[in-house]
C-alpha cells in the first residue's frame, strides 16, 4: 500500500478538491445527469467548507479528500474521493475500515450514498460490511451496522 497522510482541510485547498472530486467522479456524474462544468463549479463553491473536509495526501500532494458529516444518530460519509491515479491501491479502503475501528466503541452506525451509475465503489463498500438499505433511481444508499 501507498502511505498517504489526512489532513484538515484549509481555504487554499478548495481547487485541489475541486479538482479531486472532478476527476474521481466526472465519469460517473455524466452516466447520471451529465457532466455540466458551470453547474459543478457553483455547486461545489457553495458546498465547500473546511469544517468537515479532510485532504488526503501522498508524498505532500493531494489526491483525495474526505468528508464525514456528525450526524446525531450515525456518521455520514457524505464523500470519498480518490484521483483515478491513486484508485485501487488501498487507500480508501483502509480510510473506510479506520473510520468503522473509531466508530465501533461508540456502536455508532455510519451511512453513505453511491452512485448507481459506480458499481465499482459499491463492490468496494459491499466488501467492507456495508448494506444496501434503500435504492432510489441515482444511488445505492448504504449501512455500516457494528451489531451484526
Amino acid at each position: 500500500m501507498i502511505a498517504y497522510k489526512i489532513r484538515d482541510a484549509i481555504q487554499n485547498d478548495f481547487e485541489a478538491a475541486y479538482n479531486i472530486k472532478k476527476d474521481a467522479l466526472q465519469s460517473y456524474v455524466d452516466k447520471t445527469w451529465g457532466w455540466n462544468e458551470e453547474f459543478q463549479r457553483k455547486y461545489h463553491e457553495k458546498h465547500f467548507d473546511t469544517k468537515n473536509l479532510q485532504i488526503i495526501e501522498v508524498q505532500k500532494k493531494p489526491v483525495g479528500s474526505l468528508e464525514i458529516l456528525d450526524k446525531d444518530d450515525h456518521l455520514l460519509i457524505s464523500g470519498l474521493y480518490i484521483i483515478q491515479k491513486f484508485q485501487s491501491k488501498n487507500i480508501g479502503s483502509t480510510i473506510i475500515r479506520n473510520i468503522i475501528e473509531d466508530s465501533k466503541s461508540k456502536k455508532r452506525t455510519i451511512k453513505l450514498n453511491v452512485l448507481k451509475a459506480n458499481e465499482r465503489a459499491k463492490q468496494l463498500y459491499e466488501s467492507l460490511g456495508f448494506e444496501t438499505y434503500m435504492v432510489d433511481n441515482i444511488y445505492y444508499k448504504m449501512i455500516y451496522r457494528h451489531n451484526k
